[in-house]
């Protein structure tokens, strides 16, 4: 099955596209502008409403779709090697500058972007209903990109070549890209530099090959509002089968939103990749400023 090797080898592949942050060529970590758009004015305490067309910095509207695979934040979390992560890390020079809440805010919404792109509802299949199987897949350490510099993903791997070929399947049914699968999981309120830099740098190459094994039974439709799905909501949830790839919508989920809100469908989790497209930022009528996207979308 074509497709496979950047879901069996997520970071060979990401080092191979070069999409790594260069951490010998440079002796400070400063947020790109992308980040600081979209991402760092989220990064506050202050309630949230649900989603909704009320937006705030940093949040767009209509919302964005896309097929998610979910990732249990507290089973992350509780990790012998991910909490050796995280205490060393906020020991470090740069734990004043993560955004701790964000792990309590995202646990039950942390995810891998699968299909960015699914505007159309397929034929109904009762083949793609109904769970007794799965797939396993496993987080990998931290990750730091080249594009939305200021944000720790974790990369996400098939377990094996029959879950990749599994979601692969999925992928190709909705025509969506072949690329790594990224989790979002922290983010840096600012630009590290002089020992935290060494500090994180260190940190990264020491605890990227943790495998942590995680059993996935459904994928999510997940719509957000914001590229840490803060403001988000779960559509519809797909059940995986041990025979067959669901398809990338199911049967009778209808994938525009309700009338009047215009639904895109973009990428939420993986963009560190991909070709971007600088947001365009337009003031709405009767809210604050929301950062629009033209291209492709990043969570």
């Amino acid at each position: 099955m074509e497709g496979i090797q950047p879901l069996l080898a997520p970071l060979a592949t990401l080092a191979a596209q070069g999409a790594e942050y260069d951490w010998a060529g440079h002796d400070e970590l400063r947020l790109d502008s992308r980040y600081r758009t979209r991402q760092l004015p989220l990064l506050h305490d202050r309630p949230r409403a649900a989603l909704g067309p009320d937006t705030g910095p940093g949040e767009y509207w209509p919302p964005v779709r896309s097929i998610v695979v979910p990732i249990d934040g507290h089973l992350v979390a509780a990790d012998p090697q991910m909490r050796a992560f995280l205490t060393e890390l906020a020991r470090s020079a740069v734990g004043k500058l993560v955004w701790w809440q964000g792990l309590v805010l995202r646990a039950d919404r942390t995810h891998a972007t699968l299909v960015p792109d699914n505007q159309s509802e397929p034929d109904p299949d009762p083949s793609s209903g109904g769970s007794s199987g799965g797939v396993m897949v496993l987080v990998r350490g931290p990750w730091i990109g080249r594009m939305n510099t200021g944000r720790i993903y974790l990369p996400v791997q098939a377990a094996d070549r029959h879950c990749a070929t599994y979601l692969a399947q999925v992928r190709a049914r909705a025509g969506a890209e072949r690329r790594p699968l990224l989790a979002g999981y922290l983010q840096l309120t600012g630009a590290v530099t002089g020992a935290g830099y060494r500090e994180l740098r260190d940190l990264v190459a020491t605890y990227q090959s943790m495998a942590i094994p995680m059993p996935v039974r459904q994928l999510w439709v997940m719509d957000t509002m914001d590229d840490l799905v803060l403001r988000s909501e779960v559509t519809a949830r797909i059940p995986l089968t041990a025979n067959r790839a669901p398809d990338p919508m199911p049967a009778g989920t209808n994938p525009q939103q309700p009338s009047g809100t215009g639904s895109r469908t973009a990428l939420t989790d993986d963009l560190a990749t991909a070709d971007t497209v600088q947001p365009q930022v337009r003031p709405q009528a009767g809210s604050s400023t929301s950062v629009r996207s033209s291209g492709s979308k990043d969570e």
